[in-house]
């Protein structure tokens, strides 16, 4: 049999045996770390309660795109969540392994992360009934190679991503979106000093959902762009706000929305060749469409001098 005619059979017998299908991960206990043995079961039986736990009695096993349900636990990220080779501080190398963690769409609980851990996390985060990921600390630091969804179940504050961290640097590499439900920001990064670094997208969604939300004097720059809304015309809900004294620097487009600003608040504006202001010319308007509904401004190439 000729290679062309080899190939062309193998493309056809692979979908025969079908792809393999993600698994869900429910945490066992009150409290636990990542990589605790027998601490993740393969259904939920309640509260912090699962069966089929001897499936992690050994770490790693996490396959790519599986989930990490809280399960209404307090869980430690201690170690990578996914795999990859190459990672560093603000680098997600060559990735094998990206996995979910989420909070629960029932009970209460979620991640935690000590930037004293100092690792890199191959993870997407997600808020639901609460939030998905808390970050504290002042020494080391961190990276999260995913992207982050807010929460859209009931509550004030069910953001993906809850950063009090001081005095350091987090580095995020993947798109920041807000939820359906109130206060379920993408990103809520509150604190008192240290830095934020993103490297993704930042799109607020429902009726109070920022994409990337800053709280205190910590100062943040994102390397992409910041959309507004879509869903609502009221309330203000920009891609992204800061809402304090630390300033964010954007590197990228600001994409307005009928009714939501693409970036509001301490905004410095450092655009890079080709990067623009969009706005809604008129009620036909669709987000980031440059057409004749769309009032387009390009920045010039020299931002900051006369042109």
């Amino acid at each position: 049999m000729s290679m062309r005619k080899l190939l062309l059979f193998a493309s056809l017998l692979l979908p025969c045996f079908g792809a393999a299908h993600a698994a869900t991960y429910y945490a066992c206990a009150a409290t636990g770390n990542m990589d605790t043995a027998n601490f993740w079961g393969t259904a939920s039986t309640g509260n912090q309660t699962c069966s089929g736990s001897d499936v992690s009695a050994s770490w790693p096993f996490a396959a790519n795109g599986d989930v990490f349900d809280a399960n209404g636990a307090t869980v430690a990220v201690d170690v990578d969540p996914g795999a990859a080779t190459g990672a560093s501080a603000g680098v997600c190398g060559s990735v094998t392994v990206t996995v979910t963690l989420q909070s629960n769409a029932t009970y209460t609980g979620g991640f935690t992360y000590a930037t004293a851990t100092n690792i890199v996390m191959h993870a997407n985060v997600t808020g639901s009934k609460s939030v998905g990921l808390t970050i504290t600390g002042s020494t080391g630091g961190g990276t999260i190679c995913g992207n982050t969804q807010g929460g859209s179940v009931g509550g004030s504050s069910t953001y993906a991503v809850s950063d009090a961290h001081t005095s350091v640097t987090i580095y995020v590499i993947g798109s920041l979106t807000g939820g359906t439900a109130n206060g379920g920001d993408g990103y809520y990064f509150s604190g008192g000093s240290g830095s934020l670094s993103v490297t993704g997208n930042a799109t607020g969604a429902g009726t109070s959902a920022p994409g990337l939300m800053l709280t205190g004097a910590g100062t943040g720059t994102i390397t992409g762009n910041c959309t507004g809304s879509a869903t609502s015309s009221t309330g203000n809900v920009p891609g992204c706000w800061a809402n304090s004294t630390g300033a964010l620097t954007v590197i990228g487009n600001i994409i307005n929305n009928l009714g939501q600003a693409g970036a509001t608040g301490r905004i410095l504006y450092k655009p890079a060749m080709g990067n623009y202001i969009l706005y809604p010319a008129d009620s036909s308007y669709t987000t980031g469409v440059i057409n004749s509904h769309a009032t387009l401004v390009r920045v010039p190439r020299n931002y900051g001098t006369a042109q």
